[in-house]
């Protein structure tokens, strides 16, 4: 797939060179187009992205923005300069800062994701997006089983709530298939089990779609056998553990001290520095897990800080909580807990496209 996204990458730049080109020769500087392209291989999909033409995709009733506007309303609001009410009304709100044509070379945003049975695909350009702002009445028309009459909707309600740009959809189903074989399903199984894993887990709590398909990616999965070893006492190795689906027992001096159970995690201090793992943890039964190691986590930060930052906001706040808990034993006072439990609710700066 990487190669996938490398091709897609340049062939978008090819036709941003291309188009730049023509607008020299003939006197035309400044002309661009947007691009939001798809490709599908099997169960994999891979974006290329400039512009403000969207994909969305509709999983499991919820709609997630898997392209990031290119846009000054959208970088404004991205970085805290203005909020999307302000960034609009200052007259700047159609500018696109990113496009195929203006200049020569061009940034290209590209992204693979897993696709799972009953997903629906939306690639549109702003002029059928612009009058849609409710991601739910978008989730609803989605349902529809013949993407024929879902484009046709769609584009018959932008031209009634305006028309006023060019309006191009696009909608792709994704079939479960048939008769397939058991090593396609199980794949598929898997890849269900993974995301609602990440969607699940506190550390990812503010990850939106994007930012989980990057984490996803870079996960290593292993299957372990009742009484397999996972992870030993005073184990060096730096990495970050998720269990998609089974049961592990947590192991000190060979007592068992706790059970962890699907979509628990254990090991993620230790991409952080360099300490031994305090205990042995051991699979109860059949067992997956995925791994994070600290060198594909250290490449997914360098790429994208903001997963970073999300991180480690939650690691912050667990490390909060962790001591709340051990204050009670310092000054010898129960009352004296300060933060909600983790199961709660608590307090995030990051708001999720997704």
């Amino acid at each position: 797939c990487d190669a996938l996204s490398g091709l897609l990458r340049h062939a978008i730049e090819a036709a941003s060179a291309a188009v730049y080109r023509r607008s020299v020769e003939e006197g035309n500087r400044g002309m661009g187009t947007t691009c939001t392209a798809l490709l599908v291989v099997g169960a994999k999909a891979i974006m290329g992205h400039v512009g403000d033409s969207r994909l969305y995709l509709s999983r499991a009733g919820q709609l997630h923005h898997v392209s990031q506007d290119h846009t000054y309303v959208a970088e404004a609001v991205r970085h805290g300069i203005m909020t999307r009410e302000e960034a609009i009304a200052s007259g700047y709100g159609n500018i696109v800062t990113r496009a195929v044509g203006p200049h020569e070379n061009v940034l290209v945003d590209t992204l693979v994701f897993d696709l799972l049975p009953q997903d629906r695909l939306l690639l549109c350009s702003d002029g059928l997006h612009g009058y849609f702002p409710d991601d739910l009445e978008l989730v609803k028309i989605l349902r529809e089983d013949a993407t024929d009459r879902v484009v046709e909707q769609l584009v018959g309600m932008a031209n009634e709530r305006g028309g006023e740009d060019n309006i191009t959809a696009v909608v792709l189903r994704v079939e479960p298939p048939k008769s397939a074989p058991a090593h396609v399903t199980g794949r598929m199984t898997e890849i269900s089990q993974d995301f609602h894993a990440l969607r699940q887990l506190m550390l990812f709590s503010d990850m939106d779609l994007p930012e989980l398909a990057r984490i996803s990616s870079a996960l290593k999965s292993a299957v372990y056998d009742p009484e397999m070893v996972i992870l030993d006492e005073n184990d060096e190795r730096c990495r970050l553990f998720i269990i998609a689906e089974g049961t592990v027992a947590v192991r000190k001096d060979g007592k068992t001290v706790a059970e962890l159970r699907t979509g628990a995690h254990f090991g993620e201090m230790s991409l952080l520095n360099n300490s031994r793992a305090n205990a042995a943890v051991v699979a109860v039964r059949s067992t997956r897990v995925l791994c994070l190691e600290r060198a594909a986590f250290f490449q997914l930060v360098q790429h994208d800080a903001n997963i970073g930052a999300k991180f480690l906001w939650r690691i912050a706040q667990a490390l909060s909580q962790r001591l709340d808990d051990a204050l009670p034993f310092i000054v010898g006072r129960e009352d004296s807990r300060r933060t909600v439990p983790m199961g709660g609710h608590m307090p995030s700066p990051f708001v999720s496209r997704s």
